[in-house]
């Protein structure tokens, strides 16, 4: 079943959202997961700052794959530890992923 996951990232991790788009979509095990995209939507409201994407799958991701992907890409390409990644899964079924600085 296709899936649409908000990613949320936190500007203090200085990963402009375009940046981490053609990262994720360069990149041949993250690409075959899925397609990352800007987002029109606005800012989620538990963080009125955070910058917006959005990972369309042809398939559901489990959580933990999602996860390791984003990790190891940021951890490879820009960041010296690993960042905090939370899911929050909302009642309609939408799932949202924040990245944070640790």
């Amino acid at each position: 079943m296709p899936e649409q996951i908000q990613i949320a990232l936190d500007p203090e991790l200085g990963i402009a959202p375009e940046t981490l788009i053609a990262a994720w979509n360069e990149n041949a095990p993250t690409r075959s997961v899925g397609q990352l995209a800007a987002s029109a939507q606005a800012a989620p409201a538990f963080d009125p700052t955070a910058l917006l994407i959005v990972l369309n799958t042809a398939v559901a991701v489990a959580s933990g794959v999602l996860t390791s992907l984003l990790t190891d890409l940021l951890k490879e390409k820009y960041l010296p530890q690993k960042p905090e990644i939370i899911e929050i899964h909302q009642p309609d079924g939408q799932k949202i992923v924040i990245i944070k600085k640790k």
